[in-house]
């Protein structure tokens, strides 16, 4: 089957030259130069995974990503940013904007090929994670989005609705960060887990003060959701 790639970035020839080394008899490859057009093509041509190529302009990359990811049409498509800069607070603004996966430019070949496939791959496999989740006051439809607390709609990003689902199947369960990352990210050394704890600290703030006080820190061993005393 052939893979639809969209690539963005500021050079055309530089992302035809990006893709060059991968199986022409496995992706097809668009590249737009223009976050509008980019964002237009996510939606109308439904990539099976989207390449942002951080430049000079990384923040109009990261409002691209916001955009993808908040778009329910696109929000399931894969993200992968990569950058010749190996800056951690772009590494981290970039999963909080909602990607799924980043490299630092040149990328090897092989190791490109493999995390394209391995991202395509973690969106396409059926899971429970396309089934509503409900426990305690939390309902979770991921196929749809949505996330409810006690009736009243969480606005949440992406990668907090995916900590939140984690810690919901696991309730009452102590979870690692590594744990979390893994689950949530996917592999990549380039992620810290601080990443994660700032991702729990945020959404402990939209669960509000009784429900995000559930969500504890345990020093030295992750998370812990404990929901199964609270009514």
């Amino acid at each position: 089957m052939l893979r639809r790639l969209l690539i963005f970035g500021s050079d055309r020839k530089r992302g035809l030259a990006f893709a060059s080394p991968l199986p022409e008899g496995e992706f097809l490859v668009r590249v737009e130069t223009s976050a509008v057009a980019a964002l237009q093509a996510a939606k109308g041509w439904q990539p099976d995974c989207v390449v942002l190529r951080v430049g000079g302009q990384d923040g109009e990359t990261l409002e691209l990503c916001r955009g993808i990811k908040g778009e329910h049409a696109t929000s399931r498509i894969p993200v992968m940013l990569v950058s010749a800069d190996r800056d951690q607070r772009l590494v981290n603004g970039g999963f909080e904007s909602g990607a799924d996966d980043f490299m630092v430019e040149p990328c090897h070949p092989t190791e490109l090929l493999w995390r394209l496939r391995g991202l395509i791959r973690r969106y396409e496999a059926p899971s429970a994670a396309l089934q509503a989740v409900e426990v305690g006051p939390f309902e979770l439809n991921a196929e749809q989005g949505t996330a409810r607390l006690e009736g009243r709609a969480l606005e949440l990003t992406k990668k907090e609705f995916l900590i939140l689902e984690l810690f919901l199947r696991h309730a009452d369960r102590l979870l690692s960060r590594r744990y979390v990352l893994d689950n949530v990210w996917g592999f990549d050394s380039a992620v810290r887990t601080r990443v994660v704890d700032l991702c729990v600290f945020q959404l402990r703030g939209k669960l509000g003060a009784r429900w995000g006080s559930c969500l504890r820190t345990r020093r030295g061993f992750g998370y812990i959701l404990e929901i199964g005393g609270e009514s």
